[in-house]
């Protein structure tokens, strides 16, 4: 799969043409783009992933790393329970004010 160009300054320290999207889209490019893409780089995100890749990335990783307004962002767009949600972005903001002090 190509990459698009605006995609590859997300991926600034891969080798974008050795990115492998043999079993779907990478962890990696969905972390990227779900904290710093634009709104066509988060359309093709959606379009090349779908939804439900999106949901499993959220729940095994994305909710552990983006911060609390990404999760809630991306929990909305894929549909994640609000229940579901409200303890992802908890977690987040406890997450990011232990780094805060």
């Amino acid at each position: 799969m190509d990459i698009p160009e605006n995609l590859k300054r997300l991926l600034w320290e891969y080798d974008s043409d050795k990115i492998d999207f043999s079993d779907g889209v990478p962890n990696v490019v969905c972390e990227r783009v779900m904290a710093h893409g634009c709104w066509d780089e988060m359309q093709w995100l959606i379009q090349v992933a779908g939804l439900e890749r999106l949901r499993t990335f959220l729940k095994g990783r994305g909710a552990k790393v983006l911060n609390p307004r990404e999760v809630a962002f991306w929990s909305l767009v894929c549909s994640v329970p609000e229940g579901q949600a409200s303890v992802w972005i908890n977690a987040a903001r406890a997450r990011q004010a232990a780094w805060c002090g």
